[in-house]
């Protein structure tokens, strides 16, 4: 599967799950801030993208996206707040992202706020990628 047809799929699937006009879903949009989206209009929205396109998408597999190669202990602090290390990797996946300013309250939570619709599309495109060389 392409790109396109993925930003399609999950489109389609915010469409119906979240009730959001499909012009307002880009592949920059935040599940979380820009489009609405609660825990369960994820789990939702990945069984929709499962349906359409064989491909099984978990919460974990997008928190080791946010998280890259650092364990839990490394990534948040004892408090569950983003560690500087955490915070590195995080402004490396989100280039554009000024975290200096919520750098003290970066929980789990708003951790997953900063989740677009791009980081899934990739996500998905790379797990269909691996099946296809499989």
């Amino acid at each position: 599967m392409e790109k396109e047809e993925i930003f399609e799929v999950v489109k389609e699937g915010l469409v119906e799950v979240l009730g959001v006009d499909e012009d307002n879903v880009t592949m920059d949009s935040s599940f979380y801030d820009d489009l609405g989206a609660e825990s369960l209009d994820m789990l939702d929205l990945f069984f929709r993208i499962e349906k359409e396109t064989n491909i099984r998408i978990s919460r974990s597999e997008v928190q080791k996206v946010l998280q890259g190669d650092l364990s839990e202990e490394e990534f948040f602090d004892e408090n569950g707040i983003v560690t500087p290390a955490g915070l590195e990797h995080v402004q490396k996946l989100l280039p554009d992202s000024n975290l200096t300013e919520i750098a003290e309250e970066l929980d789990q939570l708003k951790l997953f706020s900063l989740f677009t619709v791009r980081h899934l599309v990739d996500i998905v495109g790379d797990k269909a990628s691996k099946s296809r060389n499989e």
